[in-house]
């Protein structure tokens, strides 16, 4: 086999795995900046901070930082809490002068409302 041809299979074929590559690190995570307006429900996240979000909820536990969806279509940063069986959960805050609000008062969540899990927060 020719060393250019060889040359040239290995560059498209690195070429690939790097733009596959992107995919799915654009796909399953996404960089957000809080609003710096308002308050934040959990206390290790301030407003107008970046954070790194797993969008792929598999593997969520109590006690991780969550992105969840109310009936109406709102998006609530919140605390997973205990797991309620069948894939629900509870969801909590733990700041006092700014409570979760979700509109029906239910803090009962299912898994298909888990919108994101906050990995990595870049305003410590």
């Amino acid at each position: 086999m020719d060393a250019k041809l060889l040359i040239r299979r290995a560059r498209v074929i690195t070429i690939s795995l790097a733009a596959a590559g992107a995919l799915y690190l654009g796909a399953r995570f996404d960089l957000l900046t809080l609003p710096v307006e308002g308050c934040s429900p959990v206390a290790s996240v301030r407003p107008g901070v970046r954070l790194l979000v797993d969008r792929w909820v598999s593997s969520a536990v109590p006690g991780d930082i969550v992105f969840v969806s109310d009936g109406v279509g709102a998006v609530h940063l919140a605390i997973l809490g205990v797991d309620e069986g069948e894939g629900g959960w509870v969801v909590r805050g733990d700041v006092l002068d700014c409570p979760l609000r979700i509109p029906d008062g239910s803090r009962a969540v299912t898994s298909d409302q888990l919108l994101g899990r906050v990995i990595l927060n870049m305003g410590l």
